[in-house]
């Protein structure tokens, strides 16, 4: 009987050490790379900014590494819906309560997060070899097991510098569908050391010292993930329960009369299947997605057969996009449109109505589904896109000779006044480009409502 307890508490505490293992993971440099594998965030913080219970998990693999001395980054972004999605009025929604429905399920199955910001935490330990190097010019604080006194210095064992990073789905990593991995972004830049990780206790911190924090660790510890902003599709979210809620009134009014849309059994084994990835093994195991980028179509969004079927075809000719079926009809007319999605009858498109050019380029668009006649069905979002200009940052050295100590002191004060107007100007201009975009999208919201 003891014996049969203590088996139980160690699988108690196995299943404990388990379910930790991904929100903490410490790595060793290889090939002067800090490769993460998966780390979780915070469950509480994405609950906190996702009402709608969409979002049940977040997952990115990070790399870290350094390239001609400068630092390079790789994010593998994953998320995991919930069990059931929770509209503005309250009306829950799942596959289950949508099988009979299979265009709002195709809907439903297509919702996917928009926006997603991110912050984690690193702490690192320093090469053994460099422990007592005297006067190392790293972040954090060095501890040494000798007498020999070096800067910075502390009794004890070996550590290092402590810090945390902020990325964001706009230039760090992409949102596919739920359940897969977006694994085909390019690796990014930040323009130097000082705006990637933030070292805590770094006082003089430069750039130099920055890149020597992360050239002179042996290991990284990744830890805290948290989600700091999280936004979901809430309008298309309340279009579909809006939907939902009158064509289930209507039924209720009117006993033993069929539905518009039919009940499918074939359609609800690929769609709600018992295994929570059915639906998307099933629509990506006939090719992959090269194939579907092939088709001509570059939204996440577009979960169609559009790949796989010679059924119907998105179409372009003239600067206009329709679809057609394999004998040339139309099946969604030809307009300057984008279609992300097609369906038995029914598109996904977005139309741009508006740009304004300021510090990059915000967009606005129109996005709905329609039918044939090429008129929204259920209205239309208004939907905002901004797309920032990187700012292109110079290498190299130079080297200056002053003719005095006089004169060398001047310069310097020279640069750094240059370089506080050259702040300030950006501040401006920045507040100045944000007033006039919500001015303009103030102006587009008044031409939409």
């Amino acid at each position: 009987m003891i014996r049969i307890k203590l088996i139980i508490i160690l699988l108690f505490i196995n299943s404990v050490v388990y379910s930790q293992t991904y929100f903490s993971k410490t790595v060793s440099k290889e090939e002067g790379r800090f490769i993460s594998n998966r780390i979780d965030a915070s469950e509480f913080s994405i609950s906190s900014l996702d009402r709608t219970g969409l979002v049940k998990e977040i997952h990115i693999n990070i790399e870290l590494w350094t390239l001609l001395q400068e630092p390079v980054e790789k994010y593998l972004f994953r998320w995991k819906r919930g069990s059931s999605v929770t509209a503005s009025d309250y009306t829950t929604l799942s596959k289950s309560t949508l099988a009979k429905y299979p265009d709002l399920l195709k809907r439903y199955n297509s919702l996917k997060p928009t926006n997603v910001e991110l912050k984690y935490f690193v702490s690192t330990q320093l090469y053994p070899k460099y422990v007592s190097v005297k006067n190392l010019d790293v972040c954090g604080k060095k501890f040494i097991n000798n007498l020999q006194i070096t800067k910075d210095a502390s009794w004890g064992s070996n550590e290092g510098a402590s810090g945390y990073r902020k990325i964001n789905s706009r230039a760090h990593f992409i949102i596919i569908r739920e359940g897969k991995t977006g694994n085909d972004f390019v690796a990014g830049s930040p323009k130097d050391w000082l705006s990637f990780i933030k070292w805590d206790d770094c006082s003089g911190n430069s750039n130099q010292k920055s890149y020597n924090t992360f050239k002179y660790a042996n290991e990284m510890t990744f830890f805290g993930m948290e989600v700091t902003k999280l936004e979901v599709p809430l309008r298309e979210i309340d279009a579909i329960a809006k939907e939902y809620n009158k064509r289930e009134n209507e039924e209720d009014k009117v006993e033993g009369v069929e539905t518009e849309k039919a009940f499918d059994d074939n359609f609800l084994e690929e769609e709600s299947g018992t295994e929570e990835d059915d639906f998307l093994s099933e629509t990506t195991s006939k090719t992959n997605d090269d194939d579907f980028l092939s088709e001509g179509n570059s939204s996440d969004d577009f979960l169609s057969d559009n790949k796989a079927s010679d059924n119907h075809k998105i179409d372009s000719k003239d600067n206009k996009t329709g679809v057609i079926d394999k004998y040339g009809r139309v099946l969604i007319p030809y307009r300057k449109w984008e279609i992300l999605e097609y369906d038995d009858g029914i598109a996904k498109v977005s139309i741009q109505v508006g740009e304004y050019n300021c510090n990059g380029s915000t967009y606005a668009n129109k996005a709905g589904y329609v039918d044939k006649s090429g008129e929204f069905l259920d209205g239309y979002t208004l939907e905002f896109n901004t797309v920032k200009y990187a700012e292109y940052v110079p290498g190299g050295y130079i080297t200056i000779t002053y003719s005095s100590p006089e004169a060398e002191r001047k310069a310097i004060q020279d640069a750094k006044r240059r370089n506080r107007e050259k702040k300030e100007k950006k501040r401006r201009e920045k507040e100045r480009c944000e007033r006039e975009i919500e001015n303009w999208k103030t102006k587009i919201k008044n031409q939409y409502r």
